[in-house]
C-alpha cells in the first residue's frame, strides 16, 4: 500500500467516526474532545494527502530512473506469467514463483484471486458467441505454429497526464483548491483581510470493466495454445477499451453502462471550423493551452490526434518557405491514437494538453488489479467453459483547465 493509500484510508476512518459523532444529540464531553482531535487529524490528513497526491502524479509523470530497483521489477514482469493467474483462477495450480512473487509486491500481500495491471502493460438476454474449431482433419494441420494475438491500440492515457493511481476499498475523493485568498502590499498599520478558501472534493466510484469469452472444451484439444492465447487477448481488450474511456468517455446505456467521464465528452465543443485547416491551425492549437500556468512555453504541450489528421498535418506547407509543417511536429509533442475519433464528414476531433502541472487533469484510479474467473460449470453440458475477465475502474476529470479540444477540417 502506498502513503496516499494510507492517508486516503485514515482519512475515511476519520470521517466515519465524525459522521457518528455529530449524530448524537447531546455528546459527552469526551465524545466532544475526540471531535475536536478527529477534525484536527482530518484536517491535517487533507494537507498530506494533496502533498502526496502532487508527488504520486510527478513521480508518474517523470520516466522512471533506471535504478537497480527498477530493473528488477521489470525483469519480475517479464518472468510472471497471464496463464499463471488464469490458472490459478481455474483452481489447476497455486500461484508461485515470479508471478506470485510480482503480486506480493505490488499488492503488498498476496492477494488470491487477482492480477496485477502491470501484466497489460507494454438486462437483455444474449446467447454468447462461442468459439469453436471446425472438426475436420483438414482445420488445423498437425504442425501448427503459435497463435499470433491481435493487434491493440498504444495506451495514451500517460501521454495526455491521465493519472491512474491504484486505490484501496471504497470510493475515492480527489479534494483541491479551487479559490483562496489573494497576496497584496499594505501601508503602515492598515491590515490586510483574510481570504476563505474553496475547496472542491470530486469522489470517484468504481465501475466495472469486463470481458468474457465462451469457447468449446474440443478446442482446446484441436488446436495447441488457445486457452492462453484467448487469456492474453482478453488482457489486450480490457486494457485498450480503458484508454479509449479516457479519452472518449461514453454516454449512459439505460440498464446497460453508467456514463464515463472522459476526456473528449466533458470538454467544450469548439464547433466545427469552417475552412480546410492550415499550418497555422495547428500552431494556434498547441498556443491554446499556453497560459503561463498550465504551459509556459510549446515544449509543454502535447496534441492527441486520429492517424487521418497527424497524415494532414505533416504535409502542411509552411507558407512559401518550402519547409513542412512535418519539421516543427516533434513526435515527443504530436501522436497519433487509434482511439481517437475518426474523421466524420471532413471533421477531425483533437485532444491538446498542457504537460506544466502534472497530476491536475484526468483521474483514472483502479482498485486491485485484474480478477480472471475461469467457470467451467454454467455452459458445462455444452462442452463449454466461461472465461472472465473483471477490473474496477473510475474516471473523472477534476481539472479541465489542463485540456482544449479542438477541431481540424481536413478537406
Amino acid at each position: 500500500m502506498t502513503n496516499l493509500q494510507r492517508i486516503q484510508l485514515r482519512l475515511s476512518e476519520v470521517r466515519q467516526r465524525l459522521n457518528q459523532l455529530a449524530g448524537e444529540e447531546s455528546p459527552t464531553e469526551e465524545q466532544q474532545a475526540e471531535m475536536d482531535a478527529l477534525g484536527k487529524e482530518f484536517s491535517t490528513l487533507e494537507t498530506q494527502q494533496r502533498a502526496a497526491m502532487i508527488g504520486e502524479s510527478e513521480q508518474a509523470e517523470q520516466p522512471k530512473e533506471e535504478t537497480a530497483e527498477n530493473r528488477e521489477f521489470a525483469k519480475l514482469v517479464e518472468k510472471a506469467s497471464i496463464v499463471d493467474f488464469a490458472l490459478e483462477a481455474d483452481g489447476k495450480e497455486s500461484l508461485s514463483g515470479a508471478s506470485k512473487e510480482l503480486r506480493e509486491q505490488v499488492f503488498g500481500s498476496d492477494l488470491v484471486g487477482y492480477m496485477p495491471w502491470e501484466m497489460l502493460e507494454g438486462t437483455e438476454f444474449r446467447a454468447d458467441a462461442v468459439t469453436n474449431v471446425a472438426d475436420s482433419s483438414n482445420a488445423v494441420p498437425h504442425a501448427v505454429q503459435p497463435i499470433m494475438g491481435r493487434v491493440f491500440a498504444r495506451s495514451s492515457a500517460e501521454f495526455m497526464g491521465v493519472s491512474s493511481p491504484t486505490v484501496p476499498v471504497g470510493a475515492t475523493a480527489y479534494p483541491r483548491l479551487t479559490a483562496g485568498t489573494t497576496g497584496d502590499v499594505r501601508s503602515d498599520g492598515v491590515e490586510l483581510d483574510g481570504g476563505a478558501a474553496t475547496l472542491a472534493i470530486e469522489e470517484i466510484v468504481p465501475i466495472r470493466l469486463t470481458a468474457s469469452y465462451t469457447y468449446g472444451t474440443e478446442t482446446l484439444q484441436r488446436v495447441r495454445g488457445f486457452e492462453e492465447a484467448l487469456r492474453a487477448d482478453i488482457q489486450g481488450v480490457l486494457s485498450e477499451k480503458r484508454d479509449f474511456l479516457a479519452l472518449n468517455g461514453q454516454a449512459a446505456v439505460n440498464n446497460v453502462s453508467p456514463k464515463i467521464d472522459g476526456l473528449i465528452n466533458s470538454l467544450t465543443d469548439p464547433g466545427d471550423p469552417g475552412a480546410v485547416a492550415v499550418w497555422t491551425d495547428f500552431l494556434d492549437a498547441y498556443d491554446s493551452i499556453i497560459d503561463g500556468k498550465y504551459a509556459s512555453d510549446d515544449g509543454a504541450t502535447r496534441m492527441l490526434v486520429n492517424a487521418e489528421t497527424f497524415k494532414f498535418a505533416r504535409k502542411l506547407q509552411i507558407a512559401t518557405s518550402g519547409q513542412l509543417l512535418r519539421n516543427f511536429l516533434p513526435s515527443s509533442r504530436f501522436r497519433v491514437s487509434a482511439n481517437m475519433p475518426a474523421t466524420a464528414s471532413t471533421i477531425a476531433t483533437a485532444l491538446v494538453y498542457g504537460a506544466g502541472v502534472p497530476g491536475r487533469g484526468l483521474v483514472m484510479p483502479t482498485w486491485s488489479g485484474v480478477q480472471m474467473i475461469m467457470d467451467p460449470y454454467t455452459a458445462a453440458k455444452a462442452g463449454q467453459r466461461i472465461l472472465t475477465a473483471v477490473a474496477m475502474v473510475g474516471y473523472d476529470l477534476v481539472d479541465s483547465a489542463a485540456y482544449r479540444r479542438v477541431e481540424f477540417q481536413l478537406a
